[in-house]
Formats: structure tokens, C-alpha cells, sequence
């Protein structure tokens, strides 16, 4: 440990370390300044470690410097992990307890002193990302004997009226210097202020390499006062890139959802039902007409096969029953119960059977056709008249409706019939069916 004296600094330190017995020659070489956290002068009291170097040719001693800290720093440096480790222990750098940073604040206070440059690169950041933020000062010492009174103090009366008056957070922030300068942010009454301020609050208090209390118990701690800004408040050109472009996937989208709505919906314009719709109707209620008379057939078709194969039992079941009697009497007699049993329900259910298809051939005869509005005519000599040309003057015709029948006497024979094609299933039960509309 000595004073700093015969300084010279360039890409090397070199420099002699003196006290009231002794001088000693000292080199810090590139390699080790940049580890050093202060930019030596001459008259400073350092502390220094390193390895001794003997130059025989002159007889010399010098020490090669590894490491050099102010005086005093390494006491300084016990202490500080000491209450680090203290607070740590009560909780007070939690991450659960931390809180959230405000998305778009609009008012933010700012610890700091009014005379440093700390306080304009706030304001500079804030301005060019956030205008419409509106910045208070807190004017505060940032070091010395009255900053940990006045930085505790200003946090608490934030925190106490911070809400009230519309403030959404909290700058507290200050320049580099040595651990000295910045002990006042590592006194315990400061750090209790901050664990305890209702507002979050964003610590940026000396370079990136000073660690301080103040910045382990803050919400959010930012390297220099110009991140402590850009911590807080959002890029305006940024958010109004992101709004253009939510802008425009969204246009889009509504292009698409309309180009997909206008193509259905010309895909329904262009169906029958929608152009045409009673002529849609009155087809498929011809369809269903059709339909009608062609299950009436298959009714009828299918319910014959049902009585021959009933015969064909009936007269299996006598045959059989004669060659039992012929060839074993009492066989007969003890069976016969049964078999009369048998046969009568067999009976009985082609019957059931015989009549249930009856009554299916009933609901979609004739005369359930009649019923829906339809005719049909006759001439003189009951033949059908399918088509107009076929009704000659004074022709003396029969139209049956469903109630009862009208005579007519053709009066005007048409000279010329449309011709028509029969489509596939138009001859029901009366050949071709025409409806009056």
C-alpha cells in the first residue's frame, strides 16, 4: 500500500508507490488495467498485489501490478457481501416479490440529482421513444453524507403519494464512480425504502461493473440511465410498426373472409332453388310423385311372391302330411296336434304379412293419387286419352277425380298436339298423368 506517484499512462501503467520509508517501481500492463474499477492519479493512496521483478543489470526491484483497489475498498468490499448476504436471507431480492414494469407509463419520477448528466440521458431517452411521458425530479445528493437521508426519504414520499398523483414508476440513478461515491446506494435504510415503495422501481446506479444494494432490491436494474429509460418506456416507431402490420394481416384476412362469403354466395344464387324456386318445387314434387307410383308397383310385385310361396307351403304341408298318415297312423295321431298348431300360426302370419303389404298397396293406390288433385280421362269405350290430339270433336269423354266423375263432349279438337317425351318412370298407374296448374 503506498501513494501513487511518477505517473505515466498510455497503453501500459507505469508508476511508483511510495510511503514515509521506502519507494517501489510498479508496471500494469494492458492485460491487467482493464480489470482495475478507477482510473489511477498521482497523490492517490492504492493498494496493489502483484509479483516482484528483479532487473539484474541495473540491480532493480519492481513490482508487476495484478490487481489494485483504493485504499480502504477492501474493507469496503467485506462489507458489502456481508449485508448482501444478509438481505438475501430476509428476501429481500426475491423474484416473486418484485414487481411488474408498467407497459405504457405515462408519468415517472425520477431519483437523482438535478446537476448530473444522469438526469439528461433520462430525459433525452424518454423523449425520443416515449414523448408523451412526462418526467418528475426528485432532486436528490447521489453521494456524500446527506444522499442516503435524501435518496430514503424521496423514495418513501413516492411511494406514500406516488399513486395519488398518478405516477406509474420509478428512476433512481446516478453516474459512475468509485465504491465510495456509490457506498451511499449500499446503506441498509435505502434498500428497506425501495423493498418497501408501493411503485416499481428501476435502479441504474454507477457502470455496468458497480453492483450496488440499491440495484439488487430494485424491481428491474439497468446498466446506465439510458437502459433505465428504455427499460420503462416502450419505442414509438416500433409500436407503430407493429400496429401497420397488425393492420395490414388484418385487411387480409377480411379480404379473404369477403372473397369467400361473395363466392358462396354466387354459388347459391346460381342453384334452382334460389333462381327458380316454385319450378324447383313443383319438379321435385313431380319426382316424388314418380316415386310414389313406382313403389306402388314394387308393392304389388313383391307381395305375389309371397302368396304363391304361401301356396307352395300349403300344399307342401298336405302332401307331407298324407305321406305321415299313410305311413305311420299313430305317428299321425300323436303329431297331429302339433302340426295343426304349426300350421295355423304359419297361417296366420303369412296372413298378418298378406295384409300389412295390402294395406301398404292401399295408401299408395289409385285412389290415394286421385286424392292429391290429380285425373285422369276416359273416352266413350273406356279407353285413356294420354295426349290432347287424341280427343276428336264430339268425342263424348269421362274425367274421374277422387269424389266422383264429370261427362264432357270434346267441342274444339286441337289441330296440332305438342309433342312430348315420355321421361323414364312418367307412366304410373293410369299411363301418363297430367295435373291441372
Amino acid at each position: 500500500m503506498g501513494e501513487v506517484g511518477n505517473l505515466s499512462v498510455r497503453t501500459h501503467w507505469y508508476f511508483s508507490l511510495k510511503d514515509a520509508d521506502a519507494t517501489l517501481r510498479c508496471a500494469c500492463f494492458a492485460n491487467r488495467t482493464r480489470s482495475v474499477k478507477f482510473r489511477p492519479e498521482n497523490g492517490m493512496s492504492v493498494v496493489a498485489t502483484g509479483r516482484l521483478d528483479y532487473y539484474p543489470p541495473s540491480g532493480s526491484l519492481s513490482l508487476i501490478v495484478d490487481r489494485m483497489e483504493l485504499a480502504g475498498e477492501g474493507a469496503l468490499e467485506a462489507e458489502l457481501r456481508r449485508r448482501v448476504a444478509e438481505l438475501r436471507e430476509l428476501g429481500y431480492f426475491d423474484p416473486e416479490r418484485k414487481q411488474t414494469l408498467p407497459a405504457f407509463p405515462s408519468r415517472i419520477a425520477v431519483v437523482t440529482s438535478g446537476a448530473g448528466a444522469a438526469l439528461q440521458d433520462v430525459i433525452d431517452t424518454t423523449r425520443r421513444r416515449w414523448p408523451g411521458c412526462e418526467l418528475l425530479l426528485a432532486d436528490v445528493s447521489v453521494q456524500g453524507a446527506k444522499a442516503e437521508a435524501e435518496v430514503s426519504r424521496a423514495i418513501r414520499a413516492l411511494s406514500a403519494s406516488g399513486p395519488e398523483m398518478g405516477i406509474d414508476a420509478v428512476i433512481l440513478t446516478r453516474g459512475g464512480g468509485s465504491m465510495e461515491d456509490l457506498w451511499a446506494f449500499n446503506e441498509r435504510s435505502i434498500a428497506d425504502a425501495i423493498f418497501e415503495c408501493r411503485l416499481p422501481v428501476v435502479a441504474a446506479i454507477g457502470h455496468e461493473v458497480d453492483t450496488t444494494i440499491a440495484e439488487l432490491v430494485a424491481d428491474e436494474r439497468a446498466a446506465t440511465p439510458t437502459q433505465a429509460a428504455m427499460r420503462l418506456v416502450p419505442d414509438r416507431e416500433a409500436l407503430r410498426q407493429q400496429v401497420d402490420q397488425t393492420a395490414r394481416r388484418l385487411a387480409i384476412q377480411a379480404e379473404r373472409l369477403v372473397e369467400s362469403g361473395r363466392r358462396r354466395l354466387e354459388r347459391v344464387e346460381s342453384t334452382g332453388l334460389f333462381r327458380q324456386p316454385r319450378r324447383w318445387l313443383n319438379e321435385r314434387g313431380e319426382q316424388l310423385d314418380r316415386l310414389v307410383a313406382r313403389l306402388g308397383l314394387a308393392v304389388r310385385a313383391g307381395a305375389r311372391p309371397h302368396r304363391d310361396r304361401l301356396a307352395r307351403l300349403a300344399g307342401e304341408l298336405e302332401r307331407a302330411a298324407s305321406r305321415r298318415v299313410e305311413g305311420s297312423r299313430g305317428e299321425v295321431e300323436r303329431l297331429l296336434p302339433r302340426l295343426e298348431r304349426e300350421a295355423e300360426q304359419s297361417v296366420m302370419r303369412a296372413a298378418d304379412r298378406f295384409y300389412g303389404l295390402a294395406r301398404q298397396l292401399e295408401a299408395v293406390g289409385p285412389q290415394q293419387v286421385l286424392s292429391r288433385g290429380y285425373t285422369y280421362t276416359l273416352t266413350g269405350d273406356g279407353k285413356l286419352v294420354r295426349r290432347a290430339a287424341e280427343a276428336r270433336a264430339e268425342t263424348r269423354l269421362r274425367t274421374v277425380f277422387a269424389d266422383g266423375e264429370v261427362r264432357s263432349v270434346v267441342e274444339n279438337a286441337p289441330k296440332r298436339a305438342a309433342k312430348t317425351k315420355a321421361r323414364n318412370g312418367d307412366e304410373g298407374l293410369f299411363g301418363s298423368v297430367t295435373e291441372d296448374r
